[in-house]
């Protein structure tokens, strides 16, 4: 296999490749993907090991076009994830029930965990994440009820 080049802010990416073993065609939701490549936590398994996903990002007029250029296997949903009804987007995309990897990291962290809880409200009863990445800041925002609360979300699915 060739060398993967990561390009997560902190390694996720590498995390997800090392928990999977270098898993192909694996399938990922990502919420908050911001820039297609750079800092991106889902793009070297696009490229490298032939998954595809859901990319959500609130920024379309910045970011469509680079998506549609650098991320051709993958679906992008634009608007505030707070707001995203779950269970009609993965019902369109004909989300796979087992899902390889959840990656949840927008701003504030506050909103990362809303959409922690949509998500538990809405889809998380029918559909299993094997690897979930989920920015919580609490060492910038000295807020441990955040990582509190997204563990207690994900500790009882």
């Amino acid at each position: 296999m060739k060398k993967l080049n990561y390009n997560g802010q902190a390694e996720q990416d590498k995390f997800v490749c090392n928990i999977l073993k270098n898993k192909t065609d694996g399938f990922f939701i990502e919420v908050g993907s911001r820039y297609p490549i750079r800092i991106n936590n889902t793009y070297v398994l696009e490229s490298s090991l032939n998954w595809k996903g859901i990319m959500f990002e609130w920024q379309k007029k910045r970011f469509e076009e680079s998506y549609k250029l650098h991320r051709p296997n993958s679906n992008y949903v634009f608007g505030d994830a707070q707001q995203h009804n779950y269970r009609e987007i993965f019902n369109t995309y004909n989300v796979p029930k087992n899902i390889d990897y959840l990656q949840l990291d927008i701003e504030p962290p506050r909103k990362t965990l809303n959409v922690l809880k949509a998500l538990d409200g809405q889809v998380m009863g029918d559909y299993k994440f094997a690897t979930v990445t989920f920015e919580h800041d609490v060492g910038r925002c000295k807020n441990a009820d955040l990582r509190n609360e997204s563990r207690e979300i994900l500790r009882d699915r």
